[in-house]
């Protein structure tokens, strides 16, 4: 039931736009069956920005960790010293 019906509306429409565009040529006015009408509004829509994302917490070092790589890294860096000037010194 529901195709005939769709075929008959189907038929309807070609005819109406035959019509239509029988008429004047169909250059002066012409009605668009094909596309959904689109009704503008001079109604300003305020949205809200999306909000910003929270800023992920820093990882933080305890004070011990903190200064044990403080002195790791300067152990290192005489290490690298002495080793230079032993293989390369004058």
């Amino acid at each position: 039931m529901a195709g005939a019906d769709r075929s008959w509306c189907d038929q309807t429409l070609a005819a109406e736009r035959t019509a239509w565009q029988d008429c004047d040529g169909g250059a002066s006015r012409r009605r668009n069956t094909d596309q959904k009408e689109i009704f503008m509004s001079n109604v300003i829509k305020f949205e809200r920005p999306p909000e910003p994302k929270a800023p992920k917490p820093k990882k933080t070092l305890s004070p011990a960790r903190r200064k044990a790589l403080i002195f790791a890294g300067i152990a290192v860096a005489f290490v690298a010293t002495w080793g230079y000037f032993t293989l390369f010194g004058s």
